[in-house]
């Protein structure tokens, strides 16, 4: 075994339904994003289910040793740490260097609504009462 990393995500605010079902030890598969509008170096943290965890921040370490070194790496979850005011939480991987190729996985908006943990915003469904309350007053 090789010399391990402590690295954190960036994004994972997007991608809470995730974040919140990870547990330390969780494997990670790392992937090369090319087709990102936003950083076309970018490396995206999926969890065992295929699902986004966040990404290496742009001026990690990590991103250089891929993108200029031809390093690859693999990945668990060390952590799942709070933040502000504990509404969101992060992630904090254990980052193992190696020679093996980071897969290279398509770009994917930002999680929606779906199943498997993800909380619907409350604002969402404050709305969505106001609107269902202002058709049957229109209807009847």
């Amino acid at each position: 075994m090789g010399k391990r990393y402590s690295v954190g995500l960036v994004g994972e605010l997007h991608y809470q339904g995730a974040v919140r079902r990870a547990r330390p030890g969780d494997g990670v598969t790392l992937a090369l994003q090319p087709d990102n509008p936003h950083d076309r170096n970018a490396i995206v943290a999926l969890d065992r289910h295929g699902d986004i965890l966040g990404y290496v921040a742009r001026e990690n370490f990590l991103q250089r040793l891929v993108h200029e070194e031809g390093r690859g790496a693999s990945a668990t979850v060390m952590k799942v740490v709070e933040e502000a005011q504990g509404r969101n939480l992060g992630i904090v991987l254990e980052v193992e260097i190696d020679d093996m190729d980071l897969p290279t996985v398509g770009y994917r908006e930002r999680e929606t609504v779906k199943g498997r943990g993800a909380k619907v915003d409350f604002k969402l469904w404050v709305g969505a009462a106001l609107l269902l309350l202002l058709l049957i007053g229109w209807l009847f």
